[in-house]
């Protein structure tokens, strides 16, 4: 016997794409936070934890052919397709809309593809500013306990914003994946748009670590800026666990391969983003 949507559920079928509607709601002025799979995690995990503190319910889930093929079993014999899954909640009587995934499509088409459906169908539903959470990876030689913000905007008005309130404008380089092409495909739309990076510690991912600090900066900088009312204290403990761990295994290769630390010299980071 084929399971069954329930009753408030709506499945639309268009191409590539299923959109699996629960809860179609509309909205006159909302800002979205979006947070796919990356390095260090930061962005989904950011999201999630807004998901969780802010109760958020389920809008809708986007299936898409581009996303490897695999199930996804998520506890008590119940599985499911990788998907992005929409939320939303509302914070002093102002909408918040909240998308992450599982993965990220496994080709640049794909990916490209799907941010544009995502943006089309946010703002179908009335989100009129987008931002998208990500890492910015670079090299330390222990964790900073403070984690700057960094920003690019789809104008210059968007990135000012953010700006003006602490984060720090990114001048060159590239975002790479959706947390990086979305932001395009939102400005595509008519939806201000905006790539928000933690500023992320290299050894957490080439660990393959998630960077709990990394999300707890931009968590911190989102619920200050724009009233959201999340601590994330939870989150700097797990990212303080984390990082011991981290250390510890990191000090053990530098001296097992014998390469002395050296302090990096000012201006002279190796960054990249995503």
């Amino acid at each position: 016997m084929n399971p069954k949507l329930v009753a408030d559920e709506v499945l639309e079928m268009v191409g590539g794409v299923r959109l699996r509607v629960f809860n179609d709601v509309r909205f006159r002025e909302a800002i979205a936070v979006v947070g796919f799979p990356g390095m260090g995690l930061v962005g989904k995990t950011a999201v999630e934890y807004l998901v969780e503190k802010l109760n958020a319910k389920r809008m809708l889930s986007i299936y898409h052919y581009g996303f490897p093929a695999q199930l996804i079993v998520s506890g008590e014999g119940v599985a499911d397709l990788m998907r992005i899954d929409v939320y939303y909640s509302y914070v002093n009587g102002n909408p918040l809309v909240l998308v992450t995934s599982n993965a990220q499509p496994l080709n640049d088409f794909h990916q490209n593809e799907l941010s544009d459906i995502i943006a089309k169908e946010l703002s179908k539903r009335g989100v009129k500013r987008l931002i998208a959470a990500a890492a910015f990876v670079v090299d330390m030689t222990s964790p900073s306990s403070s984690r700057r913000v960094f920003v690019a905007g789809s104008d210059g008005d968007v990135a000012r914003f953010y700006i003006e309130r602490g984060a720090v404008g990114l001048s060159e380089g590239a975002i790479t994946g959706m947390n990086g092409v979305i932001v395009g495909w939102a400005r595509l739309h008519g939806i201000d748009a905006v790539s928000m990076l933690g500023e992320t510690w290299r050894v957490l991912v080439e660990l393959e670590l998630i960077d709990y600090r990394a999300s707890a900066a931009i968590v911190e900088f989102l619920s200050r800026v724009h009233g959201l009312g999340v601590g994330v204290d939870e989150l700097l403990e797990k990212g303080a666990s984390i990082e011991r761990e981290a250390a510890t295994l990191y000090r053990r290769y530098m001296e097992r391969m014998g390469i002395e630390r050296r302090e990096a010299k000012p201006g002279r980071e190796s960054t990249y983003i995503t």
